[in-house]
């Protein structure tokens, strides 16, 4: 990208991606042997993360103030049937 380019456009074409741009990032993970592992982050997050678990254990939820993500209270009764603590 050059000095001149609007930030997120690549070779003036905005959301665009230039033949060095995609040859950078398979060199990148050829050269670093990480093709696989990168891979395997996706495949195994394909499914939304929180989604309904269906454990039946009896379970307690804390979320804090300061976390990413605060698993609201109606999500959480609905992953944990057995939801015994939520705070």
């Amino acid at each position: 990208m050059t000095m001149m380019q609007e930030p997120g456009t690549h070779d003036g074409k905005p959301g665009g991606l230039s033949r060095d741009d995609i040859l950078d990032n398979i060199t990148l993970y050829w050269l670093t042997n990480t093709s696989i592992s990168s891979a395997r982050l996706y495949w195994e997050n394909k499914h939304p993360f929180f989604s309904v678990k269906g454990v039946t254990l009896p379970v307690a939820v804390s979320a804090f103030p300061d976390e990413l993500y605060q698993a609201p209270k109606s999500w959480a009764e609905k992953a944990y049937p057995n939801l015994i603590y939520y705070n």
